[in-house]
Parts: C-alpha cells; structure tokens; sequence
C-alpha cells in the first residue's frame, strides 16, 4: 500500500460518515473495531463488517460535518492514524484519532477509534 491509497481508505470513512453510507470503505468481512461508545468500551471489540455497519448507522444522525487535521503514516505503509474534529448536530465536537490497519488487499482489518465520548453522551 502506498501512503495515497491509506489516504483514500480514511477519505471514504470520514466521507461515508457525512453521506451517512460507508460502503465505499473496504472493510474486512472479519474487521475488528475498537470504540469507546461500543458496548463494554474499547477493550471489548465489535467483530465483522455487518456488525461494524449496524454500530455506525446509529452515528450518523448525531454528525453535522467532520474536518479532518492530519494523517500519520506507519513505516511499512500497513497502518495510518488519523486526527480529525467531529462537530455533532447537539453544537457540540469531538477531537478524533481514529487507526487504520489495512491488509495487502487493502481491506480494513482493524480499526480503533480514540476520543473522549463525554461530548456525545451529555
């Protein structure tokens, strides 16, 4: 993978989240996904494409826009991280790092999701 086409790998997510659709993101029929709103928090994975598709379509209702601040790329071109600012239809925001593994097919195998929730739960 080269470090543009990580970079259209997170475009697709942080697009798909605004046009409430993220299936231009090629997530891993088996993805593993790390968040803090999930059930029982980061430390207890949503498991499988479907299951990570049904998690974000209780998301989007709650995003006005996304702006993304920068990417970081990992040595072996496998990895990039992501530092955005989610601002929520409440007025309230977000400051994001979300993590991207991608495999040699260029499938998301793992995503994790670093933020502090308090914003979106209050």
């Amino acid at each position: 993978m080269t470090n543009e086409q990580l970079k259209s790998i997170a475009d697709a997510y942080f697009s798909g989240l605004i046009a409430a659709d993220l299936a231009a993101v090629p997530y891993h029929d088996q993805v593993i996904f790390r968040t803090p709103l999930a059930e029982g928090g980061s430390e207890c994975p949503i498991v499988g494409k479907e299951a990570v598709l049904g998690f974000f379509s209780g998301i989007y209702a709650a995003l006005e826009s996304v702006n993304v601040i920068d990417y970081f790329f990992n040595e072996d071109a496998k990895a990039l991280s992501v530092q955005a600012k989610f601002v929520l239809k409440s007025g309230k925001s977000l400051r994001v790092m979300d993590l991207f593994v991608v495999d040699a097919n260029g499938q998301v195998t793992e995503q994790e999701n670093h933020y502090d929730p308090r914003p979106a739960l209050g």
